[in-house]
């Protein structure tokens, strides 16, 4: 490869990292705070705190705690595992394409794994939705390499791939059924692959798997983990898709070139899968057509996109990648916008809410916490009755426990049991505090802003018995301070987080 190569190369592998890591130690958010709460106990406890809230695997956030355990707990430990998978998806992407359509396109489709907006998002998440995307990338990559000369090992990295899918997100498994379908449908990947062998290698997959039954039944009896969603996003579909549709659609329209080839369908049955089958989960009543459980079509999407850019002339693919690096350039450039960091990353600064938190109950004697996580499980099976997880969002990394009654509130608002809840459980614990804390995501619905409405309660229910001290500005996070009339205490500016 000539120096201009190398050159290009080493510039896409330093933008992406640079997005990853600008921010990288912002605030960890409320999905990440519940990764935190369950490896912080160590080791011992890693699979009954998933089990009892994630309704997920425990391997994922075996991997954090072994990361912690060996950096720090900090938030960039956390992030760790996540950053390393995406680097190494980008990788598997790369060889795959190779595989399909030889070593220029394996460049092309590593770049833009790379680079896609989706990866970067979750490559520095503390979840697992990296892991599982590398799951499908290996098991993208076993797969077609097994159609081209069906060697051994192959048929290792398939059923590896689809079982480290199914360990690390059970939603996120659903590549596999598109592979399924076209792998029956098509005699022509059956030449070095036949159905035999494939069949024989799922059912390899269905075995390793059978270990995390209980995980995943536990997943299944708590539906509110997965379909917390009100409405389904259907619009992430073109978000996922629409940076590689350009090189396909020109690739496919070229008079040349056999759009039927069998790997190509079955790539593209890939993706087709996995958006049907979440689409198909609404006439359940189960909301998960989102970006974090659609964006393993970023895999089969990439691989696709990679080989198309390679078999086009050098000014086309640069045309598209051009036109690639707009669309994902346009929403790194409004998450920074909206959070100061590249990747999203910082939405939510539990952070210094945690910290003005302390602080009122250092300063103002604050007794009591009322804590609206933003934690589907908060109102399940009834409001009152939140998991330890959701409680404890307020401890952070680094940070010891807060010294106060921690009441949890509703998920929403608007539920028909929250007005009791309130009367019957939220006023008694505050009446004879000397000043209480509200911090709640800030969430907007139907409703409104959570936050607000819980003010307006406690002027409603209790009149001139609080006042409003001050609302500290922390992004993502309302914090709230009702003090009594003649509360003592430090000066408001020491409420401010650092």
């Amino acid at each position: 490869m000539r120096n201009a190569g190398w050159l290009s190369i080493a510039t896409v592998g330093a933008i992406g990292l640079f997005l990853r890591l600008y921010g990288i130690t912002q605030s960890l958010w409320l999905d990440e705070l519940s990764t935190w709460w369950c490896v912080q106990a160590g080791p011992r406890e890693i699979g009954a705190r998933v089990i009892s809230f994630q309704g997920q695997s425990p391997l994922y956030y075996f991997l954090a705690w072994g990361s912690t355990a060996m950096v720090g707990p900090t938030e960039v430990a956390l992030r760790l595992p996540s950053l390393l998978a995406s680097l190494a998806t980008a990788a598997v992407c790369g060889l795959a394409a190779h595989r399909v359509a030889g070593p220029r396109s394996g460049w092309w489709a590593a770049a833009l794994t790379w680079l896609t907006f989706a990866q970067v998002q979750s490559g520095v998440n503390a979840r697992p939705y990296a892991l599982a995307i590398l799951g499908t990338s290996v098991m993208t990559l076993g797969y077609l390499a097994a159609v081209k000369d069906g060697a051994p090992w192959s048929r290792v990295l398939f059923v590896g791939g689809a079982a480290l899918q199914f360990w690390a997100h059970f939603l996120l498994v659903l590549p596999i059924v598109g592979l399924v379908v076209a792998h029956l449908a098509l005699p022509g990947l059956h030449g070095r692959y036949s159905r035999r062998a494939f069949s024989l290698d799922c059912l390899f997959v269905f075995a390793v798997c059978l270990p995390a039954w209980p995980y995943f039944q536990a997943s299944t009896a708590r539906t509110q983990h997965i379909t917390w969603l009100a409405t389904p996003h259907h619009g992430d579909i073109m978000a996922l898709l629409g940076p590689v549709v350009l090189p396909i659609a020109i690739d496919v329209m070229t008079p040349s070139r056999d759009a039927r080839d069998a790997r190509t369908l079955a790539l593209m049955a890939s993706v087709a899968g996995v958006i049907l089958a979440l689409e198909s989960a609404l006439l359940f009543h189960a909301t998960v057509v989102s970006a974090r459980y659609l964006e393993p079509i970023v895999v089969p999407a990439a691989i696709l996109a990679g080989a198309a850019l390679g078999r086009l002339s050098a000014r086309d693919a640069s045309m598209a990648f051009l036109a690639f690096l707009a669309i994902n350039g346009s929403n790194a450039g409004r998450a920074f916008l909206a959070t100061g960091t590249f990747s999203g990353l910082g939405v939510e600064d539990w952070r210094s809410a945690s910290y003005a938190a302390r602080e009122a109950v250092a300063s103002y004697g604050a007794t009591v916490i009322l804590l609206r996580s933003g934690f589907a499980e908060e109102s399940f099976p009834v409001p009152g009755h939140a998991p330890p997880a959701a409680r404890a969002v307020l401890d952070v990394p680094g940070q010891a426990p807060i010294r106060a009654d921690i009441v949890s509130l509703t998920y929403r608002w608007s539920e028909p049991a929250r007005a009791e809840y309130f009367a019957s459980v939220v006023a008694p614990r505050i009446v004879a505090a000397p000043a209480l804390v509200v911090v709640a995501q800030h969430a907007t619905d139907a409703d409104g802003v959570y936050g607000d409405h819980v003010a307006a309660w406690i002027r409603d229910t209790f009149g001139t018995a609080f006042k409003a001290a001050r609302l500290i500005e922390v992004r993502g996070v309302d914090v709230l301070l009702f003090t009594r009339p003649a509360t003592g205490g430090k000066p408001e500016a020491a409420l401010a987080p650092p």
